[in-house]
Formats: C-alpha cells, structure tokens, sequence
C-alpha cells in the first residue's frame, strides 16, 4: 500500500492472494475500495480476493462489481473474483450485472464467465435471457453461449437452437456445430 510505484502495489496484491489467510483480506479490500489510485492494482486485489475466497470479502467486490464509475478492468477481475466464491451472495451480484444492458460489453463477458463458473440454473437462466435477446452484442452472445456450455444440461440445446433461428442468430449455428 505503501509503494510509490503501482507495479509493486499490484504484485504484492496478486503475491497475498496466493498466500492467502486472513490477514490479506483487509489490506485488499483496502485496496479495492478505491483507496489505491490505480486502477490496475485494484484490480489486483479483487483477482486476489476472489482467489482467496472469503464470503467476508462478498460486500466490498459486490459494491465495485456494480460501481458504474468504476474502471473496466478492475470491474472484470472482480466478477473473475465472484466466480471463484461462489454462493448465492455472488451470483446475485454477477446477475444484477450481466442483465443490464447498459453495462460494458468486457464487464458483462466476464460476468458471464463467472456465472458459467458458479452454474446451476439460475446463472443458466440468466444466461439463456441474454443470449435471446436480438439486441446484444456480439462477445457478450459468444461468451453467455460459452457459459451455458461450460453449464450443461439438455436445455442447452435447445437455447441455442432458438437463438439461431433468430434474424441475427448466425453466430449460434457455431456452437451447434
């Protein structure tokens, strides 16, 4: 935290999160809550709280996962983070944000990762929602595709076989193969 320069700052956060333990927690959520004016070790720490794994951790990535004024980058390592965790406390977080059309298009791909990460079928039926939807761009189609896979199950199939049968839906006859 002390570190003039930013690239020792984001080492030591990614450095604590493989260690691990308890008392890494706060000087990330430290970091993370815009207490560390760079974006990328921001994003460090929210990488290394989710790889730790604390559902103590859950409010704070939570608060910056949905932070519209946040950066990208940081915001992605967060949903990354999420994905790890895991639980109902993080896929409610990561829904709200993929669902929302106003989102950042890499924001929502990671979000989509992570709801592929977590499963069951509430992120199932998230993900189906937004790969229905005709007016959506392409990465967050290809990745919401991607994370139903990675999910499984027979309504796989047929997700993607409505969603090809739409006026954009050529991108889905990809994954039908």
């Amino acid at each position: 935290q002390n570190n003039e320069d930013r690239e020792v700052r984001k080492a030591a956060a990614y450095a604590l999160g493989s260690i691990g333990g308890a008392g890494a927690v706060q000087p990330l959520t430290q970091a993370l809550l815009q207490q560390d004016e760079d974006e990328g070790v921001r994003g460090g720490a929210a990488y290394a709280l989710g790889k730790i794994g604390d559902n103590a951790t859950l409010p704070a990535l939570t608060q910056v996962l949905l932070q519209q004024g946040e950066g990208t980058g940081a915001r992605a390592n967060v949903a990354t983070g999420l994905g790890e965790i895991g639980g109902g406390g993080a896929l409610q977080a990561l829904k709200q944000c993929f669902l929302q059309h106003n989102e950042s298009e890499d924001v929502r791909w990671y979000a989509a990762f992570a709801l592929g990460k977590i499963g069951g079928r509430e992120a199932f039926e998230a993900l189906k929602q937004v790969l229905l939807r005709q007016d959506e761009g392409g990465s967050v189609h290809q990745c919401a595709a991607r994370a139903l896979i990675k999910i499984g199950g027979g309504d796989v199939l047929q997700a993607l076989t409505q969603a090809s049968q739409q006026e954009d839906g050529a991108w889905a006859q990809y994954w039908l193969g």
